[in-house]
């Protein structure tokens, strides 16, 4: 009897899997890049958080219905090999696992050691050494790995519990940004003027009274930041395509709820929910803690570095303001432990569909877990650790992740037609041509400002083109090649087990000493 995954996830894991991966590292270091492409325009800057969220929430409304569809497992790769053939779905699978994922992996993992280095450098946060910033990602993102290996249970009690901490760190920023306005006595609302003064009696300076006796009486507000929410200074048009495209990275993690179809007790009434869920949340959410930034901060304080959550804490939080930092890191680390369970299981589907080697396809048979999956995922995204820095991925990433999601969702007008379960989820037309428009339009826009981006994506889809066409000569000749993709297909699995046990071990360690001399 084969071994086959459990059913075991419900509504409350599907929701804080979308919230978890939505709320990341995306929240905690958008900010700054966001504001400076919309022209430090504080309310154009919403405007392109709101638009981020709509966009995400369509998108994600199409993949709910492609999950419900398809009923597999795999996410958006799955999709894609149904819509459009292995051609088109081998090169998206590669940009997803060897390209996508472990950019996000090394990005939160990244963004959780400046956050845990930040308070110690206040004044100079160039001064932070780029190596500790670096080994401390990388130990957040190893623990994450081994708890996948361990239970596919205890990561999602973690990860609702990390979707805890997400939300309470935003909770605090956006109540202290609350009281900002109230010790202000003026509201966000300011525009052409027209000014609304806060009675001293209202619901916020009662609450601004309470925190100021028990917590802080430091609080201030720089509501400057709201009066001319639409002025801008050095607005490009350029600037403001890479603002959407860090507000989609920002919101990126809808999909996570496709990529485990099969491991859900009730799939379709989990994939609903936790998508509209685990939408609404993360939406509010960071509008209310972008209105506290700029309540608090002024415009240079949010354009000095990504780490706009620390220097808002330094500002206003008092004691408490050592707490931002710590629930930032777990946070941001958090997305690690998302983007294992959604590439493992990529792997696992490619897998067993023929694409890779069988080993990625192996069950833990005590632990029902995808280890050999995961390791692999962890093992490709420490080499791209070593080379590769936070901002710089970005750009690529996030257009990359925009057109991927593009050729999933445009799978939708065939799949409607092919796949037509009893229970089959219908939304009106209008949702996956709204998604579909402004994608292209997107796009469209990068090519003509950001060509730069459009450049670099192209070399990593034509990578997948070539191993591709790689591939199918290794099938379709007895050829060299074929000879060795077979040898490497078949015995891949004991290769990869000495390379663990002799020679990926010592090389961590010693690399890991190495960048501690450095530091010094």
């Amino acid at each position: 009897m084969p071994v086959k995954l459990k059913k075991q996830l419900g509504v409350t894991d599907g929701i804080s899997y979308v919230t978890g991966s939505i709320i990341g590292s995306g929240i905690f270091i958008s900010p700054s890049p966001i504001l400076a492409g919309a022209g430090s325009s504080t309310g154009l800057a919403l405007c392109v958080w709101l638009t981020c969220g709509v966009w995400a929430v369509l998108g994600s409304l199409c993949l709910a219905e492609l999950a419900i569809r398809v009923r597999k497992s795999g996410g958006l790769y799955i999709f894609i090999l149904e819509a459009f053939g292995e051609n088109v779905a081998f090169v998206s699978l590669w940009l997803s696992e060897f390209i996508l994922r472990p950019m996000s992996i090394v990005v939160s993992s990244l963004a959780a050691g400046t956050y845990i280095l930040r308070p110690m450098f206040l004044d100079c946060p160039d001064m932070a050494s780029t190596v500790a910033i670096k080994l401390l990602g990388l130990t957040a993102m190893v623990s994450f790995l081994a708890l996948n290996c361990y239970s596919v249970k205890i990561t999602a009690y973690i990860q609702t519990a990390v979707t805890f901490t997400k939300v309470l760190a935003l909770v605090l920023i956006s109540t202290f940004g609350l009281i900002a306005i109230a010790r202000g006595m003026i509201c966000p609302i300011s525009f052409r003027g027209i000014s609304v003064v806060q009675n001293k009696c209202s619901v916020l300076f009662a609450v601004a009274l309470v925190m100021k006796t028990c917590f802080v009486d430091n609080i201030e507000s720089d509501t400057e930041n709201l009066r001319d929410p639409f002025e801008t200074t050095d607005l490009t048009a350029g600037g403001l395509v890479f603002a959407f495209y860090v507000g989609t990275y920002a919101f990126n993690g809808g999909d996570t709820i496709a990529y485990a179809y099969e491991e859900y007790v009730n799939p379709k009434r989990v994939v609903i929910y936790g998508t509209v869920v685990g939408h609404i949340i993360p939406t509010i959410i960071y509008l209310i803690t972008n209105i506290a930034y700029y309540t608090v901060l002024s415009k240079t304080e949010i354009l000095s570095g990504v780490a706009v959550a620390v220097a808002f804490a330094e500002k206003c939080m008092g004691v408490l303001k050592w707490s931002i930092p710590i629930f930032v890191a777990i946070s941001t680390s958090g997305i690690v432990n998302v983007n294992t369970f959604k590439g493992s299981r990529s792997l696992f589907v490619a897998s067993r569909e023929g694409y890779f080697p069988k080993y990625l396809s192996m069950i833990n048979v005590t632990k029902k877990t995808l280890v050999p999956a995961i390791i692999t995922m962890g093992m490709v995204a420490c080499v791209i650790m070593l080379g590769m820095e936070m901002i710089s991925l970005l750009k690529v990433y996030s257009f990359l992740n925009a057109l991927y999601c593009l050729v999933a969702i445009v799978s939708i007008f065939k799949l409607r037609r092919t796949h037509n379960p009893p229970d089959a989820l219908r939304l009106p037309i209008v949702i996956p041509v709204a998604y579909t428009c402004l994608s292209l339009f997107m796009t469209v826009a990068t090519v003509v400002y950001n060509p730069s981006v459009v450049l670099a994506s192209l070399l990593c889809i034509s990578v997948g083109i070539v191993l591709k066409l790689l591939l199918y000569i290794g099938y379709s000749n007895d050829s060299a090649f074929r000879r060795l993709y077979t040898k490497i297909h078949c015995n891949m699995f004991s290769f990869y087990l000495y390379m663990i046990a002799n020679q990926i071990r010592p090389l961590i360690i010693s690399g890991c000493v190495l960048q501690c001399f450095k530091m010094f």
